[in-house]
């Protein structure tokens, strides 16, 4: 397993996708819309170009999204559109050259982890841990608020996993009561203070990566910013609190979390907390959330939907 990232929960240029992928230490791509089209839509010869480009950057197409099924099909078609759905498959892999790799089995995977001390992260998974963390100018402290559930165990043996990767990592045990709603993992500077980052929940599923990212924006260099950026985030002079409630199969959470965090790492005014609010019923109930990602800004001074960039994010901060 490698950390990828689908390109247009990022950006719409294929360029920048490739830049962002170089600069965060990702191994791969997910393509699914790129420049404003659905990937089986574009010309071969743009995609042939594309591969081209990828192999010459080392990175790795993970998979293909195109303007496939958004619903089941009829009971009675059901066999005629996996049939007419297996052709458009075998289409686009003649189209793009890209050909599924065998899956590896549960067994496989054990052993691969065994392999590399890790019972939760799979052998190229750690690589691209390694590659991330080693980029970190600075070490952090993940420090955990925990109760007696089982989730809470399971934030406790992520959390000590991920810090065993990395001498810049450190896992530690805060105190229950400072947190309204747990388990909880804020990330700390060396001397104790916040960084301004803090999952509640365990951070899986989509939101893996961005939590990944969120320590290398809290450590530095982090993402890079333009300098227009890096001012407008720096002219924020105000307190500002920032939750973002999320579900972990939310393919479109990554982008608001990444952009909230990496402002929250950027100026010390503002803080970034994760909910998943699978976990968290009374947040949904508070803000009335019918859909994620949903943004609560001040204690719900405005609630906003859906996904936003850090451009976004910032007018609607200004």
């Amino acid at each position: 397993m490698k950390i990828s990232f689908i390109t247009d929960e990022v950006t719409q240029s294929f360029d920048e996708a490739v830049r962002f992928a170089r600069q965060n230490g990702l191994a791969g791509l997910e393509l699914r819309s790129v420049e404003d089209t659905a990937i089986d839509m574009l010309p071969a010869e743009t995609l042939r170009t594309w591969r081209r480009r990828l192999d010459a950057e080392g990175l790795t197409v993970c998979g293909l999204a195109g303007s496939f099924y958004k619903c089941a099909p009829e009971p009675d078609a059901v066999e005629a559109e996996l049939a007419k759905l297996e052709r458009l498959c075998a289409a686009m892999q003649e189209k793009t050259g890209i050909h599924p790799k065998a899956p590896v089995s549960r067994a496989e995977e054990t052993a691969v982890s065994t392999e590399t001390n890790s019972t939760l992260f799979t052998g190229g998974m750690l690589a691209q841990l390694h590659t991330v963390f080693a980029r970190m100018a600075a070490p952090l402290v993940l420090r955990l608020y925990l109760d007696e559930t089982p989730l809470s165990a399971e934030l406790k043996q992520y959390m000590e996993e991920l810090a065993a990767q990395s001498s810049k990592l450190t896992a530690e045990i805060g105190t229950a009561e400072e947190m309204e709603h747990l388990p909880c993992v804020r990330v700390c500077r060396p001397d104790g203070s916040w960084t301004g980052l803090a999952f509640h929940g365990v951070p899986g599923g989509h939101e893996f990566t961005s939590f990944v990212l969120g320590l290398y924006n809290a450590a530095g260099p982090g993402q890079a910013l333009d300098e227009d950026t890096r001012a407008a985030i720096q002219s924020i002079q105000k307190p500002i609190k920032l939750e973002i409630l999320v579900s972990l199969s939310c393919t479109m959470c990554p982008e608001l979390v990444t952009a909230a965090q990496r402002i929250a790492a950027e100026n010390p005014h503002i803080t970034a907390q994760v909910y998943d609010l699978n976990h968290f019923p009374d947040l949904r109930e508070r803000y009335q959330v019918m859909s994620v990602p949903c943004l609560v800004i001040n204690d719900g001074e405005q609630v906003s939907f859906g996904k936003k960039n850090i451009r976004q994010l910032l007018e609607l901060l200004a």
